[in-house]
């Protein structure tokens, strides 16, 4: 039972311990009167209404109720058809209007409209039809006047009573409306500053998303595409290697073996976004990268050659903080790649194919400060189109590429292939 309903029940209460009051007085009021027929009906009445009270108590509040409108309008009918429509009840008909809004809700149509209907033949038939059906008990005049006076006092008390039930019920309702509009703006304060701290995240989680995934691939995921697999007729792949890395860290704390990677590795970074090349991962203190993914390019083996070319350069002279000097071996290789989207909780884009795992080859199998690159990756530089994309535009550009051959080597799963140091350009 929700507040506005136990209201109902506290005031059908009120009603009709009012009401049984009221029929209380008018036994005696009429028995010492002689009118013995209305004393009687005033007795009935008052058990009634006291019945009513001893229901709604037990929570029969409908049947509380609909007892209290019918023992009401039917003292009411009594009175004006013994009197021949003369008892002076017209007021408490009216009254029982209002009353019937006092009991019900607007909610309760089919019970409201029920005790509408009730006051209304209650009304009907007293106020147009007794007069011509029965003969009126006459009144003393004194007696007439008395319970003209007693219907109006009683009908100004329950309208009185309904009047300010209404006033209050409407002030009520202005002061719930002003606490729910603070409310509701108060919710919206806090909707929009949580709205402001989810984009703050949702800022942060697509940054986090960017630092590992390529941006084409970070929107096709938030697109909701659940597969991600890619193939690429031609691609290039590099790998760097910071040669003999795990023999000079044996014996240094974690924190400097990180702190010393961070700083190499962030010198790649800044490269390849110079020359637009994918960083793909690190695996130990090996860095990979590719260029023509997973945006596909034409030039993929020349930016790549420009980004192995810049970090030997970078890294010529390059000392660890206990001033060891660490050297680069450089694999390159291009061809058909496979990429794609690994995970579900914790991302990884990836590549695969043979491609690969020669760039790798070249990696292992080349020499410290040398770019070794397949026969393959040197014919698609000689004859690849000399024309780098937009961001490479301040890259200062040279005719020629020069290249030192090394001659046919066993390649571990691949056999004897021929292979070639990029010298520069």
């Amino acid at each position: 039972m929700n507040a506005s309903d136990e209201k109902r029940v506290t005031i059908t209460n009120y009603i009709l311990l009012m009401a049984a009051f009221v029929a209380f007085g008018r036994i005696f009021m009429f028995y010492y009167t002689h009118y013995y027929d209305y004393s009687i009906v005033s007795v009935i009445a008052t058990i009634f209404f006291l019945s009513a009270y001893f229901l709604n108590t037990k929570g029969y509040f409908n049947l509380a109720k609909f007892f209290l409108l019918i023992v009401g309008n039917g003292a009411t009918f009594f009175k004006e058809f013994s009197s021949g429509g003369q008892g002076n009840q017209i007021y408490l008909m009216i009254a029982s209007f209002m009353v019937v809004f006092l009991l019900f809700s607007y909610k309760e149509k089919a019970k409201l409209t029920l005790g509408l209907m009730i006051s209304v033949i209650n009304f009907t038939i007293s106020v147009f039809l007794i007069g011509f059906l029965t003969q009126p008990i006459k009144l003393e005049p004194v007696m007439f006047q008395i319970e003209k006076i007693f219907g109006a006092v009683s009908s100004a008390i329950i309208i009185i009573f309904v009047t300010w039930y209404f006033v209050k019920k409407s002030n009520n309702t202005e002061t719930t409306l002003i606490k729910s509009n603070e409310l509701l703006k108060s919710l919206y304060d806090k909707i929009c500053l949580q709205k402001e701290k989810i984009e703050e995240l949702l800022v942060k989680s697509n940054r986090l998303l960017l630092n590992v995934l390529p941006e084409q691939i970070a929107t096709r995921l938030k697109e909701g595409e659940s597969l991600i697999a890619d193939k690429f007729d031609e691609a290039a792949i590099m790998f760097v290697d910071i040669v003999e890395f795990t023999k000079l860290s044996k014996n240094s704390p974690p924190e400097k073996i990180v702190k010393e990677l961070n700083k190499i590795f962030t010198v790649f970074d800044k490269i390849a976004l110079k020359y637009n090349i994918e960083k793909i991962k690190t695996i130990g203190d090996c860095y990979m990268a590719a260029a023509g993914i997973p945006e596909p390019r034409t030039d993929h083996s020349e930016a790549l050659s420009y980004m192995a070319l810049e970090i030997l350069n970078e890294m010529q002279d390059y000392k660890t903080d206990e001033g060891h000097n660490i050297s680069f071996r450089i694999g390159l290789d291009c061809g058909p790649i496979v990429a794609g989207v690994i995970g579900r909780q914790k991302f990884s884009y990836d590549l695969w194919g043979d491609t690969v795992n020669t760039a790798s080859r070249m990696e292992k199998f080349g020499e410290p400060g040398r770019i070794h690159i397949t026969d393959r990756f040197k014919a698609k530089l000689t004859t690849q189109n000399s024309i780098l994309n937009k961001s490479m535009n301040d890259v200062e550009r040279k005719e020629g590429w020069s290249f030192i051959e090394r001659g046919e080597i066993e390649i571990k799963g691949k056999g004897k292939m021929k292979t070639w140091f990029l010298v520069g350009k």
